[in-house]
């Protein structure tokens, strides 16, 4: 049986927009939430929030250190960069 797993960071917030988070990092986020923004598929966000993830991954063996490792790396580099 195939295990499922998923590394990210997430910042959430009342007031920011996601948007200026991705300017300032020079990172495009993953996904995206504004606070009070209405979708047919989630209820209404009560914060704004932005994410970065290493997407969902679908194996028999999963090493989320791994993965954890290999986000952190990209972020210490922004963080670098800037």
């Amino acid at each position: 049986m195939a295990s499922r797993g998923e590394v990210y960071f997430a910042m959430y917030g009342d007031e920011f927009e996601p948007d200026e988070v991705s300017a300032h990092v020079g990172l495009l986020a993953t996904k995206v939430r504004r606070k009070g923004e209405r979708r047919p598929d989630v209820p209404l966000p009560r914060n704004s929030s932005w994410e970065i993830s290493t997407g969902r991954v679908e194996n028999d063996v999963i090493d989320v250190y791994e993965m954890s490792e290999a986000l952190a790396n990209q972020l210490v580099l922004i963080c670098i960069e800037n």
